[in-house]
């Protein structure tokens, strides 16, 4: 109020003078009523100045708007009506003192940092920034940044120093990034005590000096569905992550939990212990050799009272734990299995073991229909150690050949497989597309197909062992005719083009990739039978117009253009003459003859069809109306093939030179298709 007083007595010595000036006469016998008049006036610019000072009413929708550590002492400070809470929101960054006072929290509070910084400048470490001190508190930190160039540090008691009972304690939006005094979370180990992170948190702790855990004395800690949180630990001053008696951390829904660090033990104290990530959730755990912790062991708990650690895995959740350092050791963890993506185990070392220090147990919970494998990685590739746990199965070091990954996981499988075929003029196809599984988080995919014009395995049972490997080992020899493999996780469409008529035997499996696991998981084939109807489709020239010389031989080149007959379906096809009809319009003055003398007014023709890419020919006749005669037929291929066309052209010779000039001839021809043996 110091600096209210004298704003107070500068506007009085003003207004004093002022009415000296303007009213001396009045000044020197002032009224009562003048006297009230200006009490008043002053009383109305305090209030005002202290509104100033602390905008907002403490609401949700109007929080109190600090920008000093003054302010925010003056806001924790304000009362609130029952049942509701305090909120408090940062207009500008502020730096704390060790020394300040009047930081307790004793109510229902919001502090909002708006994306402000809260920064610490003392070179004590054991001040507390900000502390409980009332028992059944609802207390939300969020949007705050900590730690920057000019102040890289905080207090050892993190955020928030929690003393007292039935904390419920929310992070929000958390951007945490401190060299010394890097303990984020302390929560004086009482049961009653929650720790909820939700939306986006970064936490960087590393420095030599009071490092301590990433949460201590916090038994129960919440990672809400949908957030997302990374720590990076490597502080001095503690051995493990998290600590505290019987402690359990559960991720939520589509939750993600990623740590980083150099410290022994992942979790440290007493009693059992429980990671529960929930479905579509992740949680991955990195150990690696700090620059400030330096140890080289890795564990997942290191209780001092003989407790346990118990890893529950939900529907499509994942679990990742790594190392950098020496095999994973200490106690071994029970995993329970509820359909999960896959859990590994994995060192960045090839020539490794990855267990040779713990025996995980994994109990398989769900009977969905997929098969889960327990594999391995070793320097020479993929093994398989089992096909698909059913019940639970122990996992030592001497089950994987000492590899340095192992990983359960959801076998690949193929929801169904789509086979239709298409034919029609130059078109004969099946289109095939695996029905898509998403229960599985991909980094590839990769779909293969056999197609075979007869069954790849024998017996009745495509599921059996022998039946997949038949599958596996078929080519040509067994009549495969097509092996197409598709790369991509979006679409496994592929076309199988220029297929003869008949029935096909479709093959398809998948061969899936684990996001951040260097496993590939092959489902089983899976089969269906397609059939190709025939087509049965030729063109051939409404009408061949040729000039013939007066008389004797005239040939292919007498023919005015080049006429083909096109065989445009999915079967090879004979094209064979029948008949020939003399049409309307034709010449009466010329005959045609299977052979002729000396007489004029005769006409020896022929029909000829030779193959364009063959050569090979056949001719029909002479033609005579009403004659049978032998012939053999000329065959076309299918129309994918070059030998599908052949050109058409008549032939033949005249008699003697007819006297009355060029004559015209018409016929019509039957010509017979049938379809050819292949």
């Amino acid at each position: 109020m110091k600096k209210i007083f004298q704003m107070v007595l500068t506007i009085f010595c003003l207004f004093v003078f002022g009415r000296i000036y303007t009213y001396a006469d009045e000044l020197l016998s002032p009224s009562s009523e003048s006297s009230s008049n200006f009490s008043t006036e002053i009383q109305n610019t305090e209030e005002e100045i202290e509104s100033l000072a602390l905008a907002g009413n403490g609401t949700e929708s109007n929080p109190y708007q600090v920008s000093n550590v003054s302010d925010l002492q003056t806001a924790l400070a304000k009362p609130i009506t029952s049942g509701n809470a305090l909120y408090i929101q940062l207009v500008s960054d502020i730096v704390y003192r060790g020394n300040d006072k009047n930081k307790n929290i004793n109510k229902n509070t919001v502090l909002d940092g708006a994306g402000h910084y809260i920064l610490y400048n003392d070179t004590s470490y054991d001040q507390s920034l900000f502390e409980t001190s009332a028992d059944n508190l609802n207390i939300t930190f969020k949007n705050i940044k900590y730690g920057n160039t000019t102040y890289p540090n905080n207090s050892y008691w993190g955020m928030l120093f929690t003393i007292n009972s039935r904390i419920n304690f929310v992070v929000e939006n958390i951007d945490w990034n401190i060299k010394n005094g890097s303990q984020p979370f302390w929560g004086d180990s009482n049961p009653s005590n929650t720790l909820t992170f939700k939306g986006r948190n970064n936490f960087k702790s590393a420095g030599d000096k009071k490092g301590g855990e990433f949460v201590e004395g916090f038994s129960t800690i919440n990672f809400s569905d949908d957030s997302k949180t990374t720590v990076y630990n490597d502080s001095t001053d503690s051995d493990a992550v998290f600590w505290c008696s019987k402690q359990q951390i559960n991720i939520g829904k589509n939750a993600t939990l990623d740590i980083t660090t150099s410290k022994e033990t992942l979790i440290q104290d007493g009693g059992d212990a429980q990671i529960n990530v929930q479905e579509k959730g992740r949680f991955s755990c990195k150990f690696f050799y700090g620059s400030y912790y330096k140890d080289s062991g890795a564990k997942l708990i290191n209780s001092l009272i003989g407790g346990s650690i118990t890893l529950n895995f939900s529907k499509d959740a994942v679990g990742i734990f790594r190392t950098e350092k020496d095999s994973f050791s200490g106690k071994n963890p029970t995993i329970n299995a509820t359909s999960p993506d896959y859990i590994l185990f994995e060192s960045s070392a090839t020539n490794k073991s990855i267990l040779s220090g713990i025996t995980p147990k994994f109990i398989r919970k769900d009977s969905d229909s997929y098969n889960y494998p327990i594999d391995y990685l070793t320097a020479s590739g993929q093994n398989h150690f089992v096909s698909n746990v059913v019940g639970s199965q122990n996992v030592s070091a001497s089950n994987i050949q000492k590899g340095y990954s192992v990983i359960y996981a959801r076998a690949s499988r193929i929801a169904g497989l789509d086979a239709e075929s298409k034919v029609a003029k130059d078109l004969s196809i099946i289109e095939a597309q695996v029905k898509q599984d998403t229960m599985n988080q991909l980094n590839s995919r990769k779909t293969s197909y056999k197609l075979a014009t007869q069954k790849l395995y024998s017996g009745n049972d495509i599921t059996q062992d022998t039946s997949q490997n038949s599958i596996d080992k078929a080519t040509s020899a067994n009549g495969v005719i097509d092996s197409p493999i598709v790369n991509g996780s979006n679409d496994s469409m592929y076309v199988f083009k220029n297929l003869l008529a008949q029935t096909y035997y479709l093959y398809s499996k998948i061969d899936e990739g684990r996001s951040s696991a260097s496993y590939t998981f092959a489902s089983s084939w899976i089969e269906q039978v397609v059939q190709v109807q025939p087509l049965l489709l030729v063109t051939i020239p409404d009408q061949i117009e040729f000039n013939s010389i007066q008389s004797g031989e005239f040939g292919k080149s007498d023919n005015l253009n080049n006429y083909v007959v096109i065989n445009h379906g999915n079967v090879p096809a004979n094209v064979d003459f029948k008949a020939i009809t003399t049409n309307p319009g034709c010449s009466p003055d010329v005959s045609l003859v299977d052979k002729f003398g000396d007489e004029s007014g005769k006409l020896v023709l022929n029909l000829t069809a030779e193959n364009i890419a063959s050569a090979k020919s056949e001719t029909w006749g002479p033609l005579v109306e009403g004659k049978q005669m032998l012939s053999n037929p000329m065959k076309l291929d299918p129309f994918w093939e070059q030998s599908n066309q052949a050109s058409l052209y008549v032939n033949g010779k005249h008699s003697v030179t007819m006297s009355s000039g060029p004559k015209v001839v018409n016929y019509s021809i039957k010509v017979e298709v049938l379809q050819a043996s292949t």
